[in-house]
């Protein structure tokens, strides 16, 4: 039931924003401004690579506690050396390592262990760049961020939720004022 539940949310989403699979709206008249376009991939909202904050799965524990210390991120995309996604860590994720050592949480104790190691498969997934649209706000759903790859699985990016959000604001109409 979940499922269908979960679905039909995106679908009233997508109609909501003037696409999906239905179109419920009637036709505007003659003078009526036209409808704006539905985004149909992901670039719109991309967050590329290099305005991202990540890890590579090579790093000490201790560097990415620094790095997302520095940055004040709850959770981070960690890539491999060729740039291909691994997945992504969070705070969390530190925190149980931490406590299945033992408690051996000082600074010097997180240097032995290497971020590839907190991995979780399956948490956090990408979608690939020419994911549609109802796949990106499916994965907002339960993601904060949604990491984008290309056709090769190289990390080109990520697509944050409130990015999601801003857009269907705009979209909807609502004055600029409403977005902050």
């Amino acid at each position: 039931m979940k499922r269908r539940i979960f679905a039909y949310g995106t679908s009233l989403l997508l109609a909501a924003m003037g696409g999906g699979p239905v179109e419920t709206k009637p036709q505007p008249g003659p003078g009526a401004p036209a409808a704006k376009p539905l985004a149909t991939n992901v670039l719109m909202l991309l967050t590329p690579k290099e305005n991202v904050a990540y890890l590579q799965g090579d790093n000490t524990l201790r560097q990415g506690l620094e790095r997302m210390r520095a940055h004040g991120y709850t959770a981070v995309p960690v890539l491999e050396e060729d740039g291909s996604y691994l997945g992504s860590v969070s705070e969390g994720d530190f925190l149980w390592h931490i406590v299945e050592q033992n408690g051996k949480c000082g600074m010097k104790a997180q240097e032995s262990g290497l971020i590839r190691d907190l991995v979780r498969p399956g948490w956090n997934p990408p979608v690939r760049v020419d994911a549609p649209l109802d796949a990106l706000l499916q994965s907002a759903l339960v993601q904060n961020f949604i990491p984008v790859v290309d056709d090769r699985g190289a990390f080109i990016g990520i697509v944050t939720r409130k990015d999601i959000l801003q857009w269907a604001i705009t979209r909807a109409g609502c004055p600029k004022s409403a977005l902050s």
